[in-house]
């Protein structure tokens, strides 16, 4: 059961239906982002469909704001029978920064067959 070293990176622009009162991206909008990178990620090595079980601690860092475009680099870190854990760093750019770390976090998926129960991926 080795660990697939390969990186995911999946890329998205802040807009203004993604700020909060602040003028900063919702957390909220930052968290579901890194469920999705994290998901496609994690389907793409288990080759199987699969649901979100486990968001660990997600630290935010520093402020994302309009414009930027962030990146979000997957990796795995740990696997099981019927599940993997993503590791998940996020970065921001802009005209004057280039890859600032704004978040970071895991989420854990479990591979599901075609009646949305658990099933072993990792023969």
């Amino acid at each position: 059961m080795d660990i697939n070293k390969q990186k995911t990176y999946t890329k998205q622009m802040v807009l203004s239906e993604h700020l909060n009162r602040h003028g900063s991206l919702f957390g909220g909008q930052m968290m579901a982002w890194m469920d999705i990178a994290s998901a496609i990620h994690a389907a793409e090595i288990m080759n199987s469909n699969c649901v979100t079980v486990l968001a660990d601690q997600i630290l935010f860092k520093t402020p994302v704001y309009l414009g930027d475009i962030v990146t979000f680099e997957c990796v795995e870190i740990a696997r099981g029978i019927t599940s993997l854990t993503v590791g998940i760093t996020v970065y921001k750019s802009n005209l004057n920064i280039k890859n600032v770390e704004v978040a970071s976090s895991s989420f854990k998926f479990v591979a599901i067959d075609d009646n949305g129960k658990s099933k072993n991926w990792n023969d």
